[in-house]
């Protein structure tokens, strides 16, 4: 993510204590160990900012991604190589 808007590495800041995910990022105590928030802010430190935020709770949206890529390699004659979920979805194959 650094990389993409051209920053270091050490400029994002990855929460993995569970206190700090439930209280100051909102995570539910029932979702604390299964879920995926990021938080970008860009901001000029001054008067303008920018905010993006995706949260998702618990198994089932992990669970339809994966479901969706399973149905996708066994409808379609694949050559034996890597694909990329996005080659997938570029395909509209999910």
């Amino acid at each position: 993510m650094a990389k993409s808007l051209s920053m270091q590495d050490d400029a994002i800041e990855s929460v993995r204590d569970v206190k700090r995910q439930q209280f100051e990022l909102g995570i539910p105590e029932q979702n604390l160990a299964r879920h995926a928030y990021h938080r970008i802010q860009i901001s000029d430190d001054k008067s303008c900012s920018i905010v993006l935020e995706t949260k998702v709770l618990g198994d089932s949206p992990y669970v339809d991604g994966v479901k969706d890529i399973i149905c996708a390699v066994g409808n379609n004659h694949l050559e034996k190589r890597l694909y990329d979920v996005m080659e997938l979805i570029d395909n509209h194959w999910i």
